[in-house]
């Protein structure tokens, strides 16, 4: 460009000889200036070229990874519509098996047609169904013995016990009538040999009595003391009953008697227990 601008002033000289120098000097910065304002332009437009080739690629780019991101997304529909024309089939696959078994299931009893059971199975099945049953009677009988068994056991064991329980009270209450009749008889005896006592007092209280009227007269007028009823002979007072028993049958002279006091003492015995 300066070389053209060199030409141009060249022939600018050329055809105007004429020119001042003042008038040269501003040709010449003219044209220095229009040089600078060309390469200015020059340059603006060097990065507007810059600037849009930029964008241009930046544009492109955009693009691509749009053009990218569909491609992805298509793949990824038609993977998705894939996966679910398999499981379409599949599941078609699936129904037309279960439909054969189904087919295959409904067929196999023969229905509705009834067909008889040969004679051997038929016996081989009754034959069967009576063990069956004979075994499980077997059973049944088997443990109702066993339950009646377990409970005569229990019933023995309760009467064994109930048994050793009576005998025990029988022999309590033996001991206690035993005691008792001791007891009975002790106070009989006791009362007997009492009455008897009391009844052999009195009558050597009257005996006393008859011999001093008969010898009363003739002893009046001495000096001896006074007469004391002589019961030293009497046997004392015993539980046991023998010596009272002895003496009552040395006053009334018997062996074999029993004296009336004695029985009627047992009656009041008798009636004030009642």
């Amino acid at each position: 460009m300066m070389s053209n601008a060199g030409s141009q002033l060249d022939d600018s000289m050329r055809r105007t000889p004429m020119l001042t120098s003042q008038q040269f000097k501003r040709e010449v910065a003219y044209k220095e200036a229009m040089d600078r304002h060309i390469s200015e332009m020059e340059s603006r437009a060097g990065e507007a070229v810059r600037e849009k080739d930029a964008w241009h690629s930046h544009v492109n780019d955009c693009l691509e990874q749009e053009r990218d991101e569909m491609q992805v997304k298509r793949s990824r529909a038609q993977q998705n519509q894939y996966f679910l024309r398999q499981q379409v089939q599949w599941r078609e696959k699936q129904k037309k098996e279960q439909r054969k078994d189904d087919i295959v299931g409904a067929s196999a009893h023969d229905f509705p047609t009834f067909t008889e059971p040969a004679e051997a199975e038929m016996k081989d099945f009754v034959s069967g169904q009576q063990a069956r049953m004979r075994a499980d009677l077997d059973e049944q009988v088997r443990t109702n013995n066993t339950l009646r068994n377990l409970q005569k056991r229990r019933e023995r064991a309760l009467e064994v016990d109930q048994l050793s329980a009576n005998r025990m009270e029988m022999s309590m209450l033996r001991e206690a009538e035993r005691a008792k009749k001791a007891y009975d008889k002790e106070a009989l005896a006791t009362a007997w040999n009492s009455e008897i006592r009391m009844k052999n007092i009195w009558k050597a209280i009257e005996n006393h009595n008859k011999v001093g009227s008969q010898v009363g007269g003739s002893q009046c007028g001495s000096s001896a003391g006074p007469q004391v009823l002589n019961v030293e002979g009497l046997p004392p007072l015993s539980r046991s009953g023998s010596s009272t028993v002895s003496a009552g049958r040395i006053m009334t002279g018997s062996s074999r008697r029993v004296p009336l006091g004695a029985s009627s003492s047992l009656s009041r015995l008798g009636t004030g227990r009642q």
